[in-house]
């Protein structure tokens, strides 16, 4: 899925780097709304808000649920308003996402996964998750709308500085500071990779064709 050399090529060489117009069309905002509303996916596990202490949303049980720990729609719905939201464990919520993770882990050897972002900034004005950095090295895709992207040196210098649109890429090794920040609707896909020897083997990456 991922075909550009240069974008392989700059992983390899475990350094920041920023590319625009590179992943196209990978996943939508319909897909997205799919997902949130298939309440098995939405467990409480799954599903991170960022600002808040998670722990304050409470739900009663409801019927014919195989697992209780699922968030209501109501309530999620609400949250997604006023919150920014992410979701992991989504490597396989297409064939072209479980296909980049394919790719990366055949071309690295690192179990890799897929975290979706969501935010509102109409409503959520400075929420977000500010300057930090990962235990893991990111892929970060642009899928929908306009987000502002900051990323320093090991030697905390600003390197990267950029407005990220739509189908754009960054770079961002483990251990790099960085901070991206909606400025419009946001919807984005980290491609999280654990290049730690002690994690588990890659999920089975096969995807399941039916001939009708």
């Amino acid at each position: 899925m991922i075909d550009d050399k240069e974008v392989i090529n700059n992983i390899n060489l475990n350094k920041p780097f920023y590319k625009s117009n590179v992943l196209k069309n990978i996943f939508s905002i319909k897909e997205f709304e799919n997902l949130i509303n298939l309440r098995p996916f939405v467990n409480s596990k799954r599903v991170i808000v960022v600002s808040t202490n998670q722990e304050k949303y409470k739900w009663p049980r409801q019927a014919w649920l195989s697992d209780v720990n699922t968030w209501p729609s109501s309530l999620l719905s609400e949250v997604l308003k006023t919150e920014c939201c992410y979701f992991v464990d989504c490597s396989k919520a297409n064939k072209k996402i479980n296909d980049i993770c394919k790719t990366l882990e055949e071309k690295f050897m690192w179990p890799t996964d897929a975290h979706m972002f969501f935010s509102n900034t109409k409503n959520i004005e400075g929420k977000g998750l500010g300057k930090h950095n990962d235990k893991s090295h990111n892929l970060i895709v642009q899928v929908e709308g306009q987000s502002s992207l900051k990323v320093w040196s090991e030697n905390d210098d600003l390197i990267i500085d950029k407005i990220m649109k739509p189908s754009d890429v960054v770079f961002i090794p483990r251990g790099i500071n960085h901070k991206i920040l909606g400025l419009t609707k946001r919807l984005s896909i980290s491609f999280v990779m654990n290049n730690n020897s002690d994690s588990f083997e890659p999920q089975d990456r096969t995807w399941i064709k039916l001939d009708w």
